[in-house]
């Protein structure tokens, strides 16, 4: 099988990446990480924010090496893999958590700066998702796409949980700029207010359990499975109504050129979305003979071009490590939407097992659909050239 090229993994920043790179009215505020015994601790303006074993952040894959691309590289080659999109760990989950419109977008600036500075001359290996605050100004948010653009980033990323949701005429602009420079709209689990709520908890929505703080054991399996705590089925419901939002604004029908792919929020969900989608503008055969109107559960017309379904499968686009499903329902998801990473280095993923985890997951499945889904449909969407 072909070197593949993974489409979520994470990059832990340095130590002082925000500190170095905000102004020194920001610097005490900045976010930062430290080595305390085990764990590593993320800071935002002094205050503890995240706290996780420092083998969960690669530790033990790149102790020393964790900056130095060429020695990361040279770790994914080990197992397979020749490329990777990259997020980071306190950029990501933490960052994406910041509100207050000054800050947020001076945390950004200085990520976006810490990515385009590092990976800048590996960007044809290596895509870093460049950061774009959502609660400040939609003009400064065009702005800061453009600057990135200009460095060489290829995509920008938001969270998946959002202030205001994405469907607001205030956030057209945003879509308008990402589409016409081709830099597709990413989202990773987790990110925006659920973590907020979760780690910060200083808001009362969205509607998160923090199965971790409940003490009887059954209750806290309970709540685990049903997506309280860092479980999976919360962010595939969430990303089913983001991708709403976009098909239904008008989003997509605007700019055929915007994309949007969901980071480790499962794949599954997309065998159904767009069945569940169209129904909603399908006439329901017995609602008419209570009332004409009600033959369509909206009770208005649908106004676009396309069918619910048909914007999904073209413009909506999912990561995945080793769901069988996915795999499974591949041609009813659709070939193009489906991409595979392999989350280094976090411990849910496949390193470094990947050549054998894939091996297996992809038994029996044509080697051009395989290499589609390890690399050409991420290749292709963001502007890469994966070797043979």
């Amino acid at each position: 099988m072909k070197m593949k090229f993974s489409a979520d993994n994470h990059i832990c920043e340095p130590a002082d990446a925000w500190q170095t790179r905000m102004s020194s009215r920001m610097r005490d505020r900045a976010p930062r990480y430290e080595r305390e015994g085990e764990n590593i601790v993320g800071y935002v303006d002094g205050e503890v924010r995240q706290v996780i074993n420092a083998r969960a952040f690669g530790a033990d894959l790149l102790p020393e090496d964790a900056y130095d691309v060429e020695a990361r590289l040279q770790v994914l080659a080990q197992d397979g893999l020749w490329g990777e999109a990259l997020l980071g760990n306190l950029g990501g989950v933490v960052v994406m958590s910041i509100e207050e419109p000054e800050f947020a977008l001076a945390c950004a600036k200085a990520y976006n700066d810490y990515l385009a500075e590092s990976f800048g001359p590996y960007r044809d290996r290596i895509v870093g998702h460049a950061y774009i605050p959502t609660t400040i100004d939609p003009r400064l948010a065009v702005a800061e796409i453009e600057r990135c653009h200009e460095m060489g980033l290829r995509s920008i990323i938001v969270p998946l949980w959002p202030a205001e949701p994405y469907y607001l005429r205030k956030f057209d602009p945003i879509w308008e700029a990402a589409a016409a420079l081709h830099m597709p709209v990413t989202m990773h689990a987790h990110t925006g207010r659920w973590f907020r709520k979760l780690i910060w908890n200083d808001l009362p929505e969205p509607q998160v359990v923090n199965a971790s703080g409940v003490d009887d054991d059954r209750d806290r399996i309970a709540l685990v499975t049903a997506g309280g705590g860092i479980s999976m089925p919360q962010q595939g419901y969430q990303a089913l109504q983001v991708a709403g939002w976009f098909i239904g604004s008008g989003a997509f029908e605007t700019n055929p050129d915007l994309h949007l792919v969901f980071l480790e929020c499962g794949s599954a969900w997309l065998a159904s979305a767009g069945q569940w989608y169209d129904e909603i503008w399908t006439p329901v055969p017995g609602a008419d003979r209570i009332d004409p109107a009600l033959a369509a559960i909206s009770g208005v017309g649908w106004p676009y071009e396309n069918r619910p379904s048909d914007y999904l499968r073209r413009q909506v686009h999912t990561t995945f490590q080793d769901e069988t499903a996915a795999v499974a329902n591949r041609h009813k998801i659709g070939l193009d939407s489906l991409m595979w990473g392999a989350d280094v280095p976090h411990p849910e993923g496949t390193w470094p097992r990947s050549q054998e985890i894939t091996g297996e997951l992809f038994r029996g499945v044509p080697e051009a659909e395989v290499d589609a889904i390890t690399g050409g449909n991420f290749a292709k969407l963001f502007g890469l050239t994966v070797p043979a």
